[in-house]
């Protein structure tokens, strides 16, 4: 999990997207409709970042009407997705830039969903399909990897713990405090089950939407198998520690891993990887092996 800063600035106001995505439409009573339609959308992204704010986007009422129907001026939901996929998203067209630039605001080029597949596009935190008005809104464009995006699909959440964590508003839950960890498993080669156990002050509705999070995106089936091919790696460099010091050097240089990854990422599969694999005796005296 990690989080990134709210995209700000001129070059992602919602009015500077939207004038750059119709600028360049060419049926005039289209990008008309659009041009009418400004101060509806603006304050829809007011509403948004309100909501976000007060971790309150499952106010924010959808639309499930079908995507033919007329949804603001005469536009249609397919019309305003269009927006998006033609005015945005095409590699060829100048407005592609944005895109670009959000997708390129995750740290280390990483989904700050899952913290560790390659962002590979952007995700409509509230799905286009059910939210046409926030289609092209920055504060709506998240990136992602596929497997994440494509596992929460149209999904929307019901009551504010079923909402997973939103990289842009949720800082203080992604960052401040460890929640993920993992314990070892005993087997040959060793293995790693990871699971959510949050901090007792945390607010009843923040500890479910971190479950809630973990859980939509599989993160526990994903990170042990992530740790499971780095562990592969262990046992070389391991049994070196262990020659030169036995199980407490061992438990040393991986405890000391696990305060190099937390002091980067405090919700990381390597933090609660090393965390796990540091604390457990039966590993450090030759489980590596």
């Amino acid at each position: 999990m990690r989080s990134i800063p709210k995209p700000l600035g001129a070059n992602f106001e919602t009015s500077n997207v939207l004038q750059k995505c119709t600028n360049e439409i060419s049926e005039q009573i289209l990008k008309d409709a659009f041009n009418n339609s400004r101060a509806v959308i603006l304050n829809a992204a007011q509403q948004y970042d309100r909501a976000g704010e007060q971790a309150a986007l499952v106010n924010v009422l959808p639309d499930n009407r079908s995507k033919e129907s007329i949804c603001l001026n005469g536009l249609t939901k397919e019309q305003f997705s269009k927006l998006y996929s033609n005015q945005m998203v095409k590699k060829e067209v100048p407005r592609r830039e944005v895109y670009d630039q959000l997708k390129n605001r995750a740290p280390y080029g990483k989904c700050p969903f899952c913290g560790y597949c390659d962002v590979d596009q952007l995700d409509h935190y509230l799905p286009k399909s059910k939210y046409p008005l926030l289609t092209i809104l920055p504060l709506n464009l998240v990136p992602s990897c596929p497997y994440c995006n494509g596992g929460k699909n149209a999904e929307i959440a019901t009551t504010p713990e079923e909402q997973i964590l939103h990289p842009y508003y949720d800082h203080g839950i992604i960052m401040g405090h460890q929640w993920i960890f993992a314990t070892v498993v005993e087997t040959k080669p060793a293995a790693l089950k990871y699971f959510v156990l949050v901090p007792d002050h945390f607010d009843p509705i923040a500890a479910k939407r971190a479950a809630t999070h973990f859980k939509k995106n599989n993160l526990g089936g994903r990170y042990s198998t992530q740790a499971a091919d780095q562990i592969s790696t262990f046992p070389l460099v391991l049994e070196d520690f262990f020659t030169n010091g036995g199980a407490a050097n061992v438990k040393k240089n991986l405890f000391i891993q696990y305060q190099a990854e937390y002091a980067k990422y405090k919700n990381s599969w390597q933090t609660a990887m090393y965390q796990a694999l540091s604390d457990s005796d039966w590993y450090c005296s030759g489980g590596f092996r």
